[in-house]
């Protein structure tokens, strides 16, 4: 049966349609996998996170914790990879991080390097530094809200002068007042 198109235009529309197919197909999945990782978050979260991680699973079982677990999807590629953050529940919401944790002064450092060994436990001191040096301000232009002034600014002894009031910038000023 001819409807007109020539071979070239029907291989064409062939690989259109399969393509708009597997978009939709992988919208799908994606919907369907999103639906499955919400349902797990409530129901599953122990199990699956002693099977990714053990050690993390002995945190969120401590009764004294009250952490939840909450699972998210990365990667720039379909499928993508499942990942998982701790939050503890404690005054508000907020993730937990080791370097908040541990100080040095604390035994439980101690325990993490003997647990880790010497080795994974500096590599992952030098990533953390690392990542904290990527987001520091390295220039003043990068300046841009009151908080980074205090964070940049104020250790190099930089202050921030008061703005001229409205009365003073108002005033003329004649030519034999101006510096030399």
């Amino acid at each position: 049966m001819e409807y007109g198109f020539n071979q070239e235009e029907r291989v064409f529309a062939a690989k259109k349609i399969q393509t708009y197919w597997r978009s939709h197909q992988d919208k799908r999945l994606f919907q369907l996998m999103s639906l499955t990782v919400r349902a797990a978050e409530h129901c599953l979260a122990p199990a699956i996170l002693r099977q990714l991680s053990p050690r993390e699973a002995d945190l969120v079982r401590d009764p004294s914790m009250h952490c939840k677990v909450r699972f998210r999807f990365s990667g720039s590629q379909f499928p993508p990879l499942i990942v998982f953050k701790i939050f503890h529940l404690g005054g508000g919401r907020q993730y937990i991080s080791g370097k908040r944790v541990f100080r040095p002064s604390n035994q439980a450092t101690t325990d993490t390097c003997r647990m880790m060994g010497n080795r994974i436990f500096i590599n992952h001191i030098i990533a953390d530094e690392i990542q904290r040096q990527g987001r520091m301000i390295s220039d003043t232009s990068y300046i841009t809200c009151m908080r980074d002034f205090m964070q940049h600014a104020m250790p190099h002894n930089l202050t921030l002068a008061p703005p001229p009031s409205p009365q003073l910038a108002a005033l003329p000023v004649h030519a034999s007042q101006l510096p030399a």
